[in-house]
């Protein structure tokens, strides 16, 4: 017996049900996208949105890490722990130039 097939919204070929991710606010459950396409277009988003995911962790830091709810953490506070990730990141690149040579 053959598996029912879906077509993607995004490359137009025919998948597996298991190739979608679900969705239950889609008729049939399921994403109109498969996997990799919608792999492929989540991180081309966030390469194309580096500000935003420096936001994300540096608030998923208070949150997950020392345990705070998003409504007790001091305004700015986001702000300076993505500064601080800037300026991290750009350490870390000066090391691999340095090393690189």
């Amino acid at each position: 017996m053959t598996q029912p097939l879906k077509h993607c919204a995004r490359c137009g070929k025919a998948k597996p049900l298991p190739d979608f991710n679900k969705d239950a606010s889609r008729a049939d459950g399921l994403r109109g996208t498969c996997k990799p396409c919608r792999s492929i277009a989540d991180k081309a988003w966030r390469l194309a949105n580096p500000e935003h995911m420096l936001r994300k962790s540096a608030a998923q830091y208070f949150t997950r890490d020392k345990g705070l709810k998003n409504k007790d953490i001091p305004p700015g506070l986001v702000e300076v722990k993505v500064m601080l990730n800037k300026v991290t990141q750009l350490i870390t690149d000066i090391k691999k130039g340095q090393n690189e040579s």
